[in-house]
């Protein structure tokens, strides 16, 4: 009988114990279904981001061959109907340097003879030179097919590392080979046009030969032999339009780390696992709590009300005298608990802003920021730190929160807690500091650190959307004598005053920046050349009137000389700035109070000219 009394008095129990594990189990079943389904959709929408950043790749290089082949093909036609005139030196350098100019995919165009010597070029130093040797050559000349578009190995030039040729074949009067005709497409294209399409700093591509070697990649260090598919989402694709009779296509290929593609989902596991695991240590002590507490109810339920009203008081004790602000807030954003640490920061009990909104003394500017914050603690990883300017008793204040969600066991958001700390001497320090690594500490101008940065990224965004842009650089003349005559105090102030001079008369979106000791740089976004060379004429004109009276010293007046540089497709901001730094040294040599201007016409050779700046009268001068 007395056996008989355990096994039921166990039964209960035991039924606690199966109803406990089977919801587990469901929830476990709803949570890694649920992942399972995510990382599904992950893949898919990051296979299919990636097939339209090859796709706009392999369009553009599609249309680079295509014009390759129709201007190889028009050059083949121009051979045979004018063969004399065409291969004449200086009509074939214009006509090439013509046809380069208006690709900026194509560096250079060459005819090679049945011989392998180049016997016609943009460039006249390579003019003369045999190729015979090379494989490229040797692949057409021992394949030859007058309708074929040859696509070289990738090799070494003297113009770049990895540079790949384009060719068709000469066909004689009965159609042998009687040499080539070859494009050599230009790598800085190619790799600003696949830098274009990678959108994460975990993304990597390359354009490569069909036989394996790359033509370009990014980043520069990658190769098709260095990159592991393994742990990868890879999409290739390649370039071999249907029009054309390409021998070796050329092959697209953009991939990313799969580790960085499901961060936020291995997160969301860790974080659902650990949501779990508490899920049910909590179920399972509970049920344990409940099933003990039925045994010794009277006796547990006084002891435990001893033990919860002691951790309440030590609870109380540490929230309370924090200098931290701790706060609950209910689902909706309500503030349901507040300690006194808000009393000293807002200057009322804490008492008094129960049921207020969190957001309710948020400056306006950052309203969108807090509720935009708010609303993320509702997804994994339902946390997250933010920082807002809030109005309080000794002002605007700067408060850092870290926020997290809590659930119930059926996950459901019953709470959020969230501490707050003053950041605001903090943040006007960094502040601070901050601004002092990118102004140059005695004109106040942005440093030449600051200046590269803001430069390059103006220079991307005027080649993607195709504008104009100028660089000047402008040297004060004669300054070391300023510096010998009257010390470095008065030199020191003379250039405050020539950087004020800057700031008047150029325009709010030039760029100016100290990058010498008197040298300065201002690069012009969206202006053309002649616009460039007016603005220039007016800056020395009134660099020209400027006059600095320092107690003790004569006025002082000084002039200025400047270099302008037009910015075109294909070149970086080194090579403007050399460019602009050439045209500034030609100011200077000639007679300072100058302005010369940067010119460049690729395979020609040509002398200085002078003309007159529009409105100004001051004399310009332009040279190669």
């Amino acid at each position: 009988m007395m056996v008989a009394r355990k096994r039921i008095g166990r039964s209960p129990f035991l039924t606690q114990w199966v109803w406990l594990g089977a919801a587990l189990t469901v929830l476990l079943t709803l949570i890694a279904v649920n992942l399972y389904r995510t990382h599904g959709r992950i893949a898919e929408r990051e296979e299919e981001r990636l097939s339209a950043q090859v796709g706009i790749v392999a369009d553009n290089m599609q249309y680079q061959l295509l014009t390759v082949s129709s201007i190889l093909d028009r050059i083949l036609t121009d051979m045979q109907e004018s063969r004399t005139t065409l291969l004449s030196g200086d009509v074939v350098g214009s006509y090439f340097s013509a046809l380069a100019a208006a690709l900026p995919g194509v560096r250079s165009i060459a005819i090679v003879d049945a011989h392998g010597n180049t016997i016609a070029s943009d460039r006249s130093q390579t003019i003369g030179r045999n190729v015979g040797g090379h494989p490229y050559y040797r692949e057409i000349k021992a394949h030859p097919d007058a309708h074929a578009l040859y696509v070289s190995l990738p090799y070494q030039s003297s113009l770049y590392s990895n540079v790949v040729n384009v060719s068709r074949m000469i066909p004689g009067r009965d159609g042998e080979f009687a040499g080539t005709v070859s494009v050599m497409l230009n790598p800085p294209y190619f790799s600003a046009l696949l830098t274009s399409v990678l959108y994460a700093p975990d993304m990597w591509g390359g354009i490569y030969h069909a036989d394996g070697p790359a033509f370009v990649t990014d980043p520069m260090k990658l190769s098709a032999a260095s990159v592991s598919h393994a742990g990868h989402m890879i999409v290739q694709r390649s370039v071999n339009p249907a029009t054309l009779k390409i021998d070796k296509p050329l092959m697209i290929e953009l991939g990313r780390d799969e580790t960085e593609i499901f961060l936020q989902w291995s997160q969301d596991i860790a974080f659902r696992t650990m949501i779990f695991l508490s899920i049910c240590l909590v179920s399972s002590l509970a049920v344990r709590a409940f099933q003990f507490a039925q045994r010794r109810s009277e006796h547990q339920a006084a002891g435990a009300e001893a033990v919860l009203q002691a951790t309440r008081e030590n609870y109380q004790l540490i929230v309370e005298n924090t200098t931290d602000l701790v706060a609950k807030l209910d689902p909706q954003g309500n503030y349901t608990y507040l300690n006194q640490a808000f009393s000293s920061i807002y200057g009322k009990a804490a008492g008094e802003h129960l049921g207020e909104h969190f957001s309710a003394r948020v400056v306006e500017a950052d309203r969108e920021l807090a509720h935009t914050s708010f609303r993320k603690l509702f997804d994994p990883p339902y946390a997250l730190s933010f920082t807002l300017r809030e109005l309080t008793m000794g002002g605007i204040r700067h408060l850092q929160w870290t926020a997290r969600a809590l659930f119930d066991v059926r996950g459901n958001t019953t709470e959020i807690i969230a501490i707050g700390r003053d950041m605001t001497d903090h943040m006007r320090q960094v502040g601070i500091l901050e601004h002092q690594a990118y102004q140059d500490f005695l004109t106040g101008l942005a440093n030449r650190r600051y200046f590269m940065e803001l430069a390059r990224e103006e220079l991307i965004r005027a080649s993607c959307n195709a504008e104009a842009a100028c660089l000047l650089m402008v040297d004060v003349d004669h300054f070391k004598h300023i510096n010998d005559a009257h010390g470095h105090r008065v030199g020191d102030l003379m250039l405050q005053s020539f950087s004020k001079v800057l700031l008047k008369t150029l325009r709010s979106g030039d760029i100016i920046a100290r990058v010498g000791g008197e040298e300065f740089a201002v690069l012009m976004p969206e202006t053309t050349l002649d616009l460039a060379v007016e603005i220039a004429g007016r800056l020395k004109s009134a660099i020209a009137e400027n006059a600095l009276c320092v107690e003790n010293t004569p006025v002082l007046r000084v002039t200025a000389s400047i270099g302008v540089a037009a910015w075109c497709s294909g070149l970086d901001l080194d090579d403007l700035m050399e460019m602009a730094d050439g045209a500034l040294y030609q100011a200077k040599h000639s007679g300072r109070n100058r302005i010369c201007v940067a010119g460049r016409s690729a395979g020609i050779e040509r002398q200085g000219a002078h003309f007159t700046v529009p409105n100004t009268g001051s004399a310009v001068e332009t040279f190669i």
